[in-house]
């Protein structure tokens, strides 16, 4: 069993964020970082499995905690994707710091989008995998926007989701890019990831004709973790 490494690191907004490394039983130069959704955690099942799966191919898996969300300090209400992109970026630095020399990142849903934003502009990426990507930021409701009991998203959030192009990113990603979606998602339409797979020559589009959103349907998971795992591997054995 590869052994589990809780941490904490800082973003540049002084909060505290909350992670766990597992490590691989062979020494790697990569290591992979997996970002949760808007409304998960790293505790998520969909997560830790993925982290287990890739440390077993012999690549650590950082999962962590967005400010606000599961152990990692913050304002709940102050989620935002330059926010998160801030805190994908103090995760990937404390990787650098600990000697890994190339990542890749897995993201899902909100985490996704931050880490398609966050590849298009970093070197060091070596690979991307985004499930359930929203791909258009413009939608601006003019009040705030409840979407699950209790959780509010303010006008600020869809302010600042202005000053983001996923598409744009989209267009600019160089290096080998899986795009995974389930054909039965009703909460970010399955054309948002064909349009993204369409701008970039490097992405491979892939589609699960029953998954919901969260890949829980019986047997989505277990094909989630397969075509992910199997496409790191072979996009870092590459580079």
């Amino acid at each position: 069993m590869a052994h589990l490494e809780t941490t904490v690191f800082q973003n540049s907004r002084s909060h505290r964020i909350s992670g766990v490394l597992h490590h691989s039983s062979q020494p790697s130069e990569s290591a992979v970082i997996v970002a949760h959704g808007m409304l998960s955690s790293k505790e998520s099942p969909k997560h830790r499995r993925l982290c287990r799966e890739l440390a077993s191919l012999g690549f650590p898996a950082l999962r962590f905690d967005f400010a606000g969300r599961g152990d990692s300090q913050g304002p709940a209400d102050g989620l935002s994707f330059s926010g998160e992109l801030d805190d994908l970026l103090a995760a990937a630095n404390w990787l650098f710091q600990k000697g890994f020399q190339r990542l890749a990142l897995v993201g899902s849903s909100m985490g996704a989008t931050v880490s398609l934003l966050f590849a298009a502009k970093r070197p060091k990426i070596a690979a991307l995998v985004t499930i359930a990507a929203p791909a258009r930021l413009n939608r601006r409701p003019g009040s705030p926007v409840e979407i699950a009991p209790g959780v509010i998203l303010p006008e600020a959030f869809f302010e600042d989701a202005l000053r983001h192009d996923p598409m744009a990113a989209a267009a600019a990603i160089r290096v080998p890019w899986l795009i995974l979606h389930g054909a039965r998602d009703q909460v970010v339409p399955l054309r948002d990831s064909q349009d993204l797979h369409a701008l970039s020559t490097e992405s491979r589009l892939i589609i699960h004709p029953r998954a919901d959103h969260r890949f829980s349907k019986a047997g989505c998971l277990d094909w989630l973790v397969e075509h992910v795992a199997s496409f790191v591997k072979e996009s870092l054995a590459l580079t």
